[in-house]
């Protein structure tokens, strides 16, 4: 229970360009969905990064709180579904703007904000400084 209680309240923070963290932009792509049955109709999304780690979101489906997962789907240029999240979005690349941390030794990936492949270029060179 407190887990499913986590990943509702993740599915709601809003991915947007966070003021203070240490993030940066890679390109990545969903690399497999798992859907959780709930009347939130929550689905986790798991990204595969370019640089060969990985990270997981979960996108909450249902009218109202589905804001992110519009701005996934319309990041890659899909139809969104209001059941859950097609298949058309695996290994559609995008950009994901990442922090990392470690825990207990191991180094973990965190998600705050997506972009349009195309777009990508422009936002490394304004958060890398190139």
């Amino acid at each position: 229970m407190q887990e499913y209680h986590y990943l509702l309240t993740e599915s709601q923070r809003l991915l947007q360009d966070p003021k203070d963290c240490n993030c940066f932009w890679i390109e990545g792509y969903a690399l497999s969905i798992t859907t959780i049955h709930s009347k939130e109709r929550i689905n986790i999304v798991e990204f595969s990064l370019e640089n060969g780690r990985f990270l997981s979101f979960p996108f909450a489906l249902k009218e109202g709180m589905n804001k992110n997962y519009q701005k996934f789907s319309t990041a890659i240029r899909i139809k969104p579904s209001k059941i859950k999240i097609p298949e058309d979005v695996l290994v559609k690349k995008l950009g994901l703007l990442v922090s990392t941390q470690i825990e207990n030794g191991i180094e973990n990936y965190y998600l705050h904000n997506i972009c349009p492949l195309e777009e990508l270029k422009y936002k490394t060179k304004r958060y890398c400084g190139y």
